[in-house]
């Protein structure tokens, strides 16, 4: 066995157990969720120790669930105006939900993504929000590293700075003159017999848009729609129905029934008009450093928002003229490399595999919610008709695509055409568009 170790046999054999069944989960419902112990956490800075319950084993029924990061937010786009899309996301599920194994609320952040495909390696991290935390490494002198007893060991829960100044700070809870930052590893802590340095937990981007003042500078651009507005009891967010009727509807939800605490807003800038954009926000926890398990995200592919940066439909729907529609590219070219600049249908696989013949595109954009769009030959022929009907309120309720096919489905040829928009309430345009094949 020279050579050869088993430091991690037993971690890993009891993560088999617990995802096998889940610690202190009462899967099967008969009042038994598994074996649990009382363990005395000290080193938290009083004379009294905590005491603490944790899960060890399961109820004996298999769940086959490992550890989930939190629910991802729910995002909705709000096309702004000319290079400008806004994001909202009500994150009431992502703030509240516990964790598998802890059964606590791990919770640490957002990430906004954007991309122009639906590649996992072509998103990028626009903005990032968490929360201001930091990890507390404990010295133990019964630790054993290779020959060498004793060593730094994380063994709590990321701690806000707000509970470590309490803690440790000489002047208490307000002493803002301590900070865990001044005692990283190379100049480590000392209180009472506990040595302790610290380390922050992601980037601690906390300070929102909105919180900025001449003192506080913004560490990120999202920012919180309703921060005075009332924090929802857990079981409200499980059922909106369990709102007391005391309690003013409009004081808790939006008009479109989501949690106003938990709102969220980033104004994304300087986009391109003319080519679609995928974004999504996901959630992070702080995963569980005491056990080595690493920080767990929503996947940015799953479900993404597409949206053009252009005005909304309500905005054209409202509109008197002001908001003309338009068309791109025009006029349209066989040879026109549409595809490397995005025009054409590039985003998804299913779309990137397509012929060329399927995959052209001619755009019309700031449409009203409702309307027909109708492409006809210069002595009056039909060539295609689009129904264009949207909630004015979705991504892209203001944009239409054409794929150059006729309502025979036949490729279009050269030449001259007219398109007619007439909308739900009667008003018409109508423009030219010219085809080079």
């Amino acid at each position: 066995y020279k050579g050869v170790h088993f430091d991690s046999l037993g971690r890993n054999a009891t993560w088999a157990e617990w995802i096998y069944d889940n610690p202190g989960v009462d899967t099967d419902s008969d009042g038994y969720a598994g074996v649990f112990y009382a363990c005395t956490v000290s080193g938290h800075g009083t004379d009294n120790p905590v005491i603490k319950t944790i899960a060890r084993r399961g109820d004996g029924v298999p769940d086959f669930k490992g550890a989930n990061p939190p629910p991802a937010p729910i995002v909705r786009l709000i096309p702004d105006s000319l290079g400008r899309i806004i994001v909202r996301w009500n994150g009431a599920r992502s703030e509240t939900t516990l964790d598998n194994f802890s059964g606590e609320v791990d919770f640490e952040g957002y990430r906004v993504y954007v991309s122009r495909d639906d590649r996992s390696i072509s998103m990028t991290t626009y903005q990032s929000f968490d929360f201001e935390n930091y990890n507390r490494w404990d010295w133990d002198s019964t630790k054993v590293i290779g020959d060498e007893i004793g060593g730094f060991g994380l063994y709590v829960s990321p701690l806000a700075l707000g509970e470590l100044r309490c803690l440790y700070a000489p002047g208490g809870c307000y002493d803002s003159s301590w900070h865990p930052t001044q005692y990283p590893r190379s100049s480590p802590f000392l209180h009472g017999d506990s040595l302790h340095y610290f380390e922050d937990q992601d980037f601690n981007r906390s300070i929102l848009a909105n919180e900025a003042d001449s003192v506080t500078v913004a560490t990120t651009q999202i920012r919180k729609l309703y921060p005075n507005a009332m924090i929802p009891e857990l079981s409200w967010i499980s059922s909106v129905d369990s709102i007391p009727d005391t309690i003013p509807l409009d004081t808790v939800l939006t008009d479109d029934g989501y949690f106003k605490f938990y709102e969220y807003e980033l104004a994304i800038e300087d986009l391109l008009p003319t080519v679609p954009y995928w974004i999504n926000v996901t959630s992070f926890d702080y995963g569980s450093p005491q056990s080595g398990l690493p920080s767990l995200e929503t996947s940015p592919t799953i479900l993404p928002k597409i949206g053009y940066a252009i005005a909304s439909a309500a905005n054209v729907d409202s509109s008197t003229g002001e908001l003309d529609v338009y068309v791109w590219p025009n006029p349209y070219r066989l040879d026109g490399g549409y595809k490397e600049f995005g025009f054409e249908a590039t985003g998804t696989r299913e779309e990137r595999g397509q012929a060329d013949a399927r995959s052209r595109r001619i755009h019309f954009g700031n449409l009203p919610s409702n309307c027909r769009i109708s492409i006809f030959t210069l002595d009056g022929d039909l060539v295609r008709e689009l129904e264009h009907h949207f909630d004015p309120s979705e991504a892209n309720s203001s944009q239409e695509s054409w794929d150059l096919i006729t309502r025979n489905t036949q490729l279009t040829v050269s030449g001259l055409y007219y398109w007619v928009v007439e909308a739900a309430d009667g008003r018409t345009q109508i423009g030219k568009l010219a085809i080079i094949m």
